[in-house]
């Protein structure tokens, strides 16, 4: 059975089945199947622990789950391992190989969440583990649209203004998160096959289809202080501060894009604020509201 899902501003026909809300749109741009992917990659410029990567195409193996092969922005196709489970191909095919679909196409992905607040497209990011979908998750039950979490793509339009392009419609919680938000995690389907992960998909009550232009960016990170501290990126800064939160940044030596990445980064950063907040790490409390307050105070 096939599937039509719009996603990243694409038309998706695909064999996996997503928690998102198809289209009728017949007109497709990328098509996810089942079949045949080889071993190794013809010609590969670059080669990961995990994956391989050319200008032309890109393979990602995953032990015990599938091999998935991406190639010219417009096709990926996945062979299973034995027994692999749907839940856990369809994982690593939401992240790495999205990711790598996405730079095949020219996009900025980033390592972010975005959501819509007062009419203004905010995008959270940073390392893993500093609160992006947290905070997302947040502003979205004071009733915010989400437009994307873990992978926000990002398109620069004609006028050279960064826009964000709608993503999948859900975020990714971990389960002391979803307590501290308390929501059953009970009711929450997990990430993984039969829960060996303690992350789950959390559906969003509003999500925004449609592009937006950037309003800002929010760099999360940790620190020793008792309070939270929030400072704003100047020049080279900023630049720096999307490359280094780019989705899978270390595909690109393969693809040959560091240049046009560059370029994107560097048109984006001078389209946009972009701030850095410093929240206390623990054993201090994750303090939720204290940093939707900043935000808020921010966009002010």
């Amino acid at each position: 059975m096939w599937y039509l899902y719009s996603l990243f501003g694409l038309t998706v026909k695909t064999e996996i089945p997503f928690a998102q809300n198809t289209t009728t749109d017949k007109t497709v741009d990328v098509t996810v199947e089942y079949g045949l992917v080889p071993e190794h990659l013809p010609n590969a410029v670059q080669e990961g622990i995990l994956f391989q990567a050319s200008p032309e195409a890109f393979l990602l193996k995953v032990d015990r789950i599938a091999r998935y092969f991406v190639s010219g922005g417009n096709r990926i196709v996945i062979k299973p391992e034995q027994n692999a489970h749907e839940d856990d191909i369809r994982l690593f095919l939401m992240g790495s190989v999205m990711g790598a679909l996405l730079h095949q196409r020219s996009f900025l992905p980033l390592h972010a969440s975005a959501v819509e607040i007062n009419g203004k497209c905010v995008l959270f990011t940073g390392p893993s583990g500093r609160g992006k979908s947290t905070l997302a998750a947040g502003f979205a039950r004071r009733g915010t649209s989400l437009f994307a979490d873990d992978i926000c793509a990002v398109s620069i339009d004609k006028k050279g203004s960064p826009r964000v392009v709608p993503g999948f419609e859900q975020l990714k919680l971990w389960e002391d998160t979803l307590s501290e938000l308390d929501l059953d995690v009970g009711l929450l389907k997990s990430v993984r096959f039969g829960k060996t992960l303690k992350k789950y998909y959390l559906p969003v009550s509003q999500f925004r289809n449609t592009t937006s232009p950037v309003h800002s960016v929010f760099v999360l990170d940790t620190h020793n202080e008792p309070h939270i501290l929030i400072s704003q990126f100047k020049g080279m800064q900023k630049i720096e501060a999307i490359i280094e939160n780019t989705y899978r940044v270390n595909f690109l030596d393969g693809f040959k894009r560091r240049q046009q990445h560059f370029d994107l980064c560097k048109k984006m950063a001078e389209a946009v604020s972009i701030y850095h907040i410093a929240r206390p790490h623990k054993p201090h409390p994750f303090d939720l509201d204290g940093l939707i307050h900043k935000v808020e105070a921010c966009l002010s």
